[in-house]
């Protein structure tokens, strides 16, 4: 295993402002623990910048599909960040269903604040 954490957290919106607050929160988290020599990959705080210079890449689980399944294969944990509505991701909900099959261990972490 690489030794790295994958982060979990719920993105897709309707609206940019929820989207924007997701971000930053996860941008946030995977930040401390980095801070905390845990070496972390989010895919939100490492992708939504992208958006702002392509948004046909899209927001949506299913047009990132490919990179996470990756990225969680080559994981040593994934974290989930319990933002509102993480329970309800449907991306949170692949990506954990992915990381139980492929027996990578699973936390779940609170919001920084």
């Amino acid at each position: 295993m690489s030794g790295f954490i994958y982060l979990c957290s719920p993105y897709s919106s309707p609206f940019p402002a929820v989207r924007e607050a997701r971000y930053l929160a996860a941008r946030k988290a995977a930040a401390k623990l980095n801070a905390e020599g845990r070496p972390c990959f989010s895919p939100i705080a490492h992708s939504h910048p992208m958006l702002e210079d392509e948004p046909g890449l899209g927001v949506a689980f299913e047009a990132w599909r490919v990179l996470d399944e990756a990225m969680i294969a080559a994981c040593s944990e994934v974290v989930v960040l319990k933002l509102p509505g993480w329970d309800e991701s449907e991306g949170i909900t692949s990506e954990l269903r992915m990381a139980y099959e492929i027996d990578v261990p699973v936390w779940f972490m609170e919001p920084v604040s």
